[in-house]
């Protein structure tokens, strides 16, 4: 697998190559088909200390594999999610996702479009029905 890491605050991504991974539990292993880059990547970077870090959280991807305990999505389904910044991003050729974050992608847009929906639609989200109880 192929990923772009960043190794410090503020520096360059590298591309380096990782170890395929095979999904267990509720995890979805997914091809990455775009991202969409957001405010999150920068606060993660900037605290980048010892460790590269993937980022990218934002995709839209095709399953490639699921785990035993994955219910509702099947091997090719295309998939759009905010991703968890507790894991390795999206800056990858694949990605393993816990399928309880994922969803369907629409239908009726492109994958560019779909990977930019994920944080603008919760937070869309949260505004209407959480602060404001629509």
């Amino acid at each position: 697998m192929q990923a772009l890491q960043f190794f410090q605050p503020n520096g360059p991504a590298q591309q380096v190559s990782l170890p395929d991974s095979t999904p267990t539990g509720f995890d979805l292993l997914v091809a990455i088909d775009a991202v969409a880059v957001n405010p999150v990547d920068k606060k993660v970077q900037s605290a980048i200390t010892d460790t590269p870090k993937t980022l990218g959280w934002d995709a839209c991807a095709t399953i490639v594999a699921v785990g035993d305990k994955v219910r509702g999505f099947k091997v090719g389904d295309r998939v759009f999610y905010a991703g968890d910044v507790s894991r390795p991003g999206c800056f990858a050729s694949q990605q393993l996702v816990d399928s309880r974050i994922v969803g369907h992608a629409p239908k009726s847009l492109d994958d560019l479009e779909t990977a930019s929906l994920p944080l603008v639609s919760l937070t869309a989200w949260e505004l209407l029905f959480n602060r404001l109880r629509i």
